[in-house]
């Protein structure tokens, strides 16, 4: 009987401390660690520049190795928290590429360089 209601009290506390953890962690982070296909990061960089970036301009920087990228075959794919933290680690002649990130929002901010 006791070791029924112990029990009973630690999964109370799981499904409470559950709950916590999604309310800290956004579906969105969740999203963006699944990867995804050139198209999707072409809209995904679109966003974080503040101008259109076509599917070309992903394969030319694939190319020049200026983003980070996973090959499966002749499949590529790409994970939005590594681009984020590639952009984080860029440097330029100048110091940083020209690139905010503002990490307690989520959001990024392009500055004119």
């Amino acid at each position: 009987m006791e070791e029924q209601e112990e029990k009973r009290k630690i999964d109370e506390r799981l499904t409470a401390i559950e709950k916590k953890l999604e309310m800290l962690l956004p579906k969105s982070e969740v999203e963006s660690d699944m990867p995804k296909k050139v198209p999707a990061i072409a809209r995904f960089l679109s966003k974080i520049e503040g101008k259109p970036v076509c599917e070309s301009t992903v394969y030319n920087r694939v190319a020049s190795g200026t983003i980070p990228f996973h090959r499966k075959g002749s499949r590529l794919f790409f994970y939005e928290s590594e681009i984020l933290e590639a952009i984080r680690n860029a440097k330029s002649e100048r110091g940083v590429a020209g690139v905010a990130l503002v990490d307690k929002t989520r959001e990024v901010e392009v500055l004119n360089a």
